[in-house]
């Protein structure tokens, strides 16, 4: 059999120098050493093929871990599958279905679904959700499930429950809940529409008047600072699940955060001016006052790139890694098909449908849901109008896996952070 290795790479702080006693006044002898803390570390890893579909069968000899490129001996392996999970005893008493996480049982499950109504449009987020009920249901008796909203405050709606009717009634409730994606549809298309209006005013001096880039600018400066405001309650929620015991997971409900905000804004600068000052748009007919200098569509790159996040997608996804929480993220708005371009279309929605800048917006969205998912351990459903096979997939996921431990000696005042293998 081919051996999978599970490298956990963790950041130590340097251990001190040896304690050594100082020398006794007396002849007596002094012990000396090191005062250090010994504690298991737990590592749980997902192994799947090809094709997503998990691997069984593997043993502790199959595994490898490692610490800053150090081997480590693996001292506890074991192998959970579903085969062997067995059903949780019903609650004996009313309202004993949801309790309080620390009550849970050690390898329980803790599932958070989290809805992400600031980039959430309406309708993409109750087709998921209508799909996400049957998952629910299907989910082990003893997995513990957590409904959470950020609209754009975050906002519990459901605690920790096995409780099924009460998630349901809960995703009921959520489906009526407003969400902010249209909002940021609107200001694309304002944003849009403005550079459309100057590149029309000043077209006889100068396509591409240096006052083109700022309702850009001004569209992705609104954009980053929602991106950065999501990741922040994400972060919040991470944190609020740091002494959750057993396994936790997110998933993730949205059509997507910008990881570079406005990019496909930016590219709509490089759509309509080349390196002539002209575009494929062609001239709007109108003569207008000569402008404040010229664009360069080739600065519209370097522009974007000002705005990315990346370097906050990898602080968050290290922070999930540091208190063991995989992120699933869902693409709600599932694979559309290509827009059919009426002949009386305006000029901005024939912006929005040229290929470049459909190309750039999906991508944008689409890479901060594969980056959550794959730097923390879990999968990304992208382009998916039937969640049902994916959805399954996760629940293998849950029901199959298996745990390693290792020994960490670390001095007592070490900081001492983890990143999970998935």
């Amino acid at each position: 059999m081919r051996i999978l290795t599970a490298v956990c790479a963790l950041a130590l702080a340097s251990s001190p120098a040896l304690l050594l006693a100082q020398a006794p006044t007396t002849p007596v002898p002094s012990p000396f050493g090191e005062r250090v803390d010994v504690n298991i570390v737990n590592v749980e890893v997902w192994v799947t093929d090809k094709d997503g579909n998990p691997v069984h069968g593997l043993q502790r000899s199959d595994f490898e871990l490692r610490e800053d490129g150090k081997a480590l001996p693996v001292v506890n392996f074991e192998a959970f599958s579903k085969k062997e999970a067995a059903p949780a005893a019903p609650p004996s008493t009313p309202g004993a279905e949801t309790r309080k996480a620390g009550a849970a049982a050690p390898d329980a499950m803790h599932l958070v679904i989290y809805v992400d109504n600031t980039f959430l449009v309406p309708a993409h987020r109750n087709r998921v959700l209508q799909q996400l009920r049957d998952f629910i249901g299907r989910l082990s008796p003893e997995s513990e499930v957590m409904l959470v909203t950020e609209d754009p405050a975050l906002k519990v709606r459901q605690a920790f429950t096995r409780d099924r009717a009460a998630l349901l009634r809960t995703v009921d409730a959520i489906e009526t809940s407003g969400a902010l994606g249209v909002s940021h549809a609107s200001a694309k298309a304002q944003a849009i529409d403005t550079i459309l209006n100057i590149r029309e005013t000043y077209w006889k001096f100068d396509p591409c008047p240096s006052d083109l880039v700022q309702p850009a600018r001004s569209y992705a400066d609104q954009l980053r600072a929602d991106v950065l405001r999501s990741l922040g309650a994400m972060t919040v929620l991470v944190n609020s699940l740091s002494g959750v015991p057993g396994r936790k997971a997110m998933l993730l409900v949205s059509d997507g955060m910008p990881v570079t905000p406005g990019e496909e804004v930016f590219q709509t600068l490089v759509e309509l001016c080349d390196s002539n000052g002209t575009s494929g748009f062609g001239d709007p007919g109108q003569a207008g006052p000569a402008g404040n200098g010229h664009y360069d569509a080739s600065q519209a790159a370097l522009d974007a790139q000002s705005y990315d996040t990346t370097s906050a997608f990898r602080a968050f996804t290290g922070h999930a890694n540091a208190q063991r929480v995989t992120v699933y993220a869902l693409e709600a708005s599932g694979l559309a098909g290509a827009a059919a371009a009426a002949a009386d279309i305006g000029p901005r929605e024939r912006v929005l449908q040229l290929p470049g800048i459909q190309l750039v917006e999906t991508s944008n969205l689409q890479n901060s849901l594969f980056v959550l998912a794959s730097d923390t351990g879990g999968r990304a459903i992208l382009n998916a109008n039937d969640l049902a096979p994916s959805l399954a997939h996760i629940q293998e996921d849950f029901a199959s896996y298996y745990s390693l431990a290792y020994t960490r000696r670390t001095p007592a005042t070490a900081a001492t952070t983890a990143s999970r293998c998935g």
